[in-house]
């Protein structure tokens, strides 16, 4: 797809999104007493950065009006369910969306955010006549070609109908209003209205950043903190990231006092507190899985290396013994301890090519072990095959993973 049509994709694409006083000091109003309170407070901040990266929001940080900012960012955590707030806001933010989408436009095709190019005024306008049913002189199709054809003139004014066809066409015909917000076409109204009352801040630059905030400060709360929650907690009911400190941190970061953290130290600490959460999560799996191997090394037949891999020969081969950076051919069966099978070679008539080096720890140690023509069951703790790490639906972290592997031929 081209370029400009994307960019036309971005725009409609924001439409739909779901998306504290000025303070002193570093952080003076925020205590940490605890770790769950340094995860939530480092989530803030992480926030804060995917808020500047993030090309479709309105930026106001550092702004002489970011009291006005932070005030509307309180003011966006609050907007409820109703019907008739929502639609507001979804009005406002597709004008923010919009804002932003021209901008990109402009400098792709002008040279420059500002000058020359489409004014948001313009397809704003195009926008809410479309939006009305009327006539525009361009059909949807029509407004899309235009879009995307290199080959157009700069035609400012046609480029300017067109976004506003086309933004039209999204919300009456995509519904994007009832798929993002659940509203019926019976809120149009407020809906226009919040489109109408982001036009006129535009020329107020207080009341523009209050309303930049409102957008922003949904956005972090309806849409960046859930997604860290989920990430952390799953579905766990009784943990949670602490929303007020999240929105603390990000204030800070934003502008409002200087951050207790900076963004590399929040981004290692989340990566800390996610192996603790795996572990405490997961602790049973992992006990369970050393005490199956405790008991398994006393069977008759099984060996225990040094590394605490365990193996059982069911049959010796007497070929050659692959070295680390072989590429081996192999028959096998992956399955639990308690004995569901995740994964397994196809066909025996045509065994799998493996490289050495790319395998995990157990299974790199136990086939330099084996001579070609063997056929063993390995037993490898969690800490020589994926350790804290999900892998697929069966394999949790800190499993224990048992092989029944049949070692064919190495591949040089």
């Amino acid at each position: 797809m081209r370029r400009i049509f994307h960019l036309i994709a971005l725009v409609l694409l924001a439409a739909v999104m779901l998306s504290c006083g000025k303070g002193s000091g570093r952080g003076a109003d925020v205590q940490l007493s605890s770790a769950m309170d340094s995860l939530s407070y480092s989530v803030g901040v992480s926030i804060a950065q995917e808020y500047r990266n993030n090309r479709m929001m309105p930026h106001l940080a550092d702004s002489v009006n970011i009291d006005q900012f932070l005030s509307g960012i309180d003011e966006g955590i609050t907007i409820t369910t109703d019907q008739q707030q929502l639609a507001r806001y979804a009005g406002i933010l597709s004008m923010f969306q919009l804002d932003e989408g021209i901008k990109g436009i402009n400098r792709l095709f002008f040279g420059s955010a500002d000058v020359n190019g489409v004014k948001l005024k313009a397809a704003a306008d195009a926008f809410l006549k479309a939006l009305e049913g009327q006539d525009m002189g361009l059909t949807i199709s029509e407004a899309q070609a235009f879009l995307q054809d290199f080959n157009r003139s700069a035609d400012v004014s046609k480029l300017a109908t067109s976004i506003g066809v086309t933004l039209a066409d999204a919300v009456l015909n995509q519904n994007v209003l009832g798929n993002t917000f659940g509203l019926t076409v019976d809120f149009n109204e407020p809906y226009k209205a919040g489109v109408e009352e982001a036009l006129r801040a535009e020329s107020n630059p207080q009341e523009y950043a209050r309303l930049a905030g409102i957008v922003v400060g949904r956005f972090v709360a309806v849409q960046r903190i859930p997604a860290y929650n989920q990430r952390f907690f799953g579905d766990t009911p009784d943990k949670h990231i602490d929303e007020a400190l999240a929105l603390k941190a990000f204030k800070h970061s934003v502008g409002a006092a200087q951050p207790l953290m900076d963004v590399n130290q929040a981004s290692a600490f989340q990566a800390e507190m996610a192996q603790q959460i795996q572990a405490d999560r997961y602790v049973d799996n992992k006990t369970t899985g050393e005490q199956f191997l405790a008991v398994n090394r006393n069977k008759e037949g099984v060996r225990t290396t040094a590394s605490g891999l365990q193996y059982k020969v069911l049959r010796q081969g007497e070929g050659a013994i692959p070295t680390a950076n072989d590429v081996v051919m192999v028959n096998y069966e992956g399955r639990l301890i308690d004995g569901t099978v995740f994964d397994a070679s196809d066909d025996p008539e045509h065994p799998m090519e493996l490289p050495l080096n790319e395998l995990i720890d157990g299974w790199n140690e136990a086939l330099q072990l084996m001579p070609v023509g063997s056929e063993w069951e390995i037993y490898i703790p969690q800490q020589l095959a994926y350790g804290n790490q999900q892998v697929g639906e069966e394999i949790k972290p800190f499993s224990t993973l048992i092989y029944k592997v049949t070692l064919r031929e190495i591949k040089k």
